[in-house]
């Protein structure tokens, strides 16, 4: 599962473990893993992730960056301009 951040900072742990419960009740005997892509301002939330406790008994696991490159930004192609166009 995929979930993007810019810098949620205050609710990304609420997103995190909401998201694992969903996990293990839908796909109880699947192992399955959460990645957690943000803004290169994003490093509050980045944190916030790896500060946030998953159930012990989960078959889930996470993996959390963020991104060097501004012109990823979390905002999507209309925050960009003229929709993601470098040149």
């Amino acid at each position: 599962m995929g979930i993007p951040f810019y810098n949620e900072a205050d609710s990304i742990g609420h997103v995190l473990r909401t998201a694992v419960q969903g996990l293990d009740q839908y796909y109880p005997d699947a192992k399955s893993v959460i990645v957690a892509a943000g803004s290169p301002v994003g490093g509050k939330a980045l944190r916030a992730i790896n500060s946030t406790r998953l159930r012990k008994k989960s078959l889930v696991g996470s993996i959390a960056f963020k991104f060097d490159d501004d012109l990823l930004d979390g905002k999507g192609l209309e925050h960009q301009g003229d929709h993601g166009d470098r040149g």
